[in-house]
């Protein structure tokens, strides 16, 4: 679901100016086009991180003195920007080490909020990257729910199929909003969830679209796919949920209580977040949303132009899978070249400057159910050019005439 422009939208740099906000696509000569794995980190979020270490580093909720008085606001004000752009409330925010840690955070918080038994179900679909598939296949194996996985339907999954496969039983949806490899986007306000909890995997749609706590329950995202910093993300979850889950850590600032006999636990999200955070991760990451923000609504339709671009480019060369051509809804394309490794893909596109992903994108049941042993991913992010596509273009000529040559094509 493209973001659509407000009238009122704060105006993007253009694109050469907005370029030289990227410290390293200054530096470097290379067509960034693997944003879905991570994207790159304006002067912005680097001189916020900068900053904190320079003039507030102290750990936070410990400290009496000024300084740690400072450093505990500053982790504090971080939580609220990062709830208000997800349209929560600070108390709903956990930061964690990432999209990885939020995954299984919020389904182990699932787990326990909901008492999965045997009878329940917990539908989820193909297409999931492993860190929720298999949090929630082994979370299914403990309790005795069922696991209920939605197939493709013409390369792609809908709102409206995930639905069909809702049933009495379902306690637990649990789905990206924006396929990892198939370049799809769900409109999640269309699932009809009825009494059950939806869970979305938030982490290659929210650098594109805004993403809202509402009809979803819980949401989990990771800063450095957000052009934020690496080493944190973020699970928003409705306070009911967090309230009834338990912790999956343990040590330090999680805990109300602790005696010989036992230990009670902290409200949350502090019952969540054990040990000494990233301070300066935070700080980064609500400076990145703020540039994201500002960005988002230009930024989101040049990309949906340049997607279309890349698609004709790659078809000239090789196979798209899932999505048809001009039918893609996030700006990530998935391909093979026939008779050709991915991996020997992209390494002749490196020797061009490209840098693309090669391989199952931790999306090994999805490639096992197309048939494919792996993939070549290309992925846009606000940075991505017409020079970059051209780039791609004139790699992958040179690799399939070489590659196909080898191969005898």
């Amino acid at each position: 679901m493209w973001f659509r422009k407000k009238k009122d939208a704060p105006a993007l740099l253009e694109i050469d100016a907005l370029r030289t906000e990227f410290p390293l696509l200054v530096q470097h000569d290379v067509a960034y086009l693997d944003s879905a794995a991570t994207a790159h980190k304006p002067r912005a979020v680097l001189d916020a991180e900068r900053e904190y270490y320079e003039k507030r580093n102290a750990n936070v909720h410990r400290g009496v003195y000024k300084l740690a008085d400072e450093s505990t606001q500053t982790y504090e004000n971080a939580r609220t920007a990062v709830a208000s752009f997800f349209g929560a409330k600070p108390d709903e925010v956990v930061f964690t080490s990432g999209a990885t840690h939020a995954l299984n955070l919020g389904v182990h918080i699932l787990d326990y909020a909901l008492a999965l038994k045997e009878g329940d179900e917990i539908v989820t679909t193909i297409a999931e990257h492993h860190s929720l598939f298999v949090p929630l296949q082994q979370v299914a194996k403990r309790t005795g729910a069922t696991l209920v996985v939605v197939p493709l339907t013409d390369g792609t999954i809908t709102a409206e199929r995930i639905s069909e496969h809702l049933t009495s039983k379902t306690k637990l949806i649990a789905v990206a909003s924006s396929s990892n490899v198939l370049g799809y986007t769900l409109d999640v306000r269309k699932i009809k969830k009825g009494r059950a909890v939806l869970f979305v995997d938030a982490c290659q749609s929210a650098a594109h679209a805004r993403m809202e706590l509402g009809h979803i329950d819980v949401l989990a995202v990771s800063a450095h796919k957000l052009y934020g910093p690496m080493g944190i993300g973020a699970l928003v979850a409705k306070e009911t949920l967090l309230e009834e889950g338990e912790p999956l850590l343990f040590g330090g600032s999680m805990i109300a209580n602790v005696t010989v006999e036992d230990t009670t636990w902290a409200e949350p999200p502090a019952r969540y977040e054990a040990g000494t955070p990233n301070v300066a991760g935070a700080v980064g990451f609500a400076t990145a949303l703020a540039f994201l923000q500002k960005n988002l609504p230009e930024a989101s339709r040049r990309e949906q132009e340049l997607t279309l671009l890349a698609e004709e480019t790659i078809k000239e060369f090789g196979t798209l899978i899932g999505q048809k051509a001009g039918t893609r809804t996030a700006p990530i394309i998935s391909f093979v070249v026939d008779g050709v490794h991915a991996h020997d893909v992209a390494q002749v596109l490196d020797a061009f400057g490209v840098c693309v992903r090669a391989g199952q994108h931790c999306a090994q049941p999805l490639h096992d159910a197309l048939g494919v042993a792996a993939s070549v991913r290309v992925s846009l992010g606000m940075y991505t050019t017409r020079a970059d596509i051209e780039k791609l273009r004139e790699g992958l000529a040179h690799a399939t005439k070489v590659l196909g040559r080898a191969v005898g094509r």
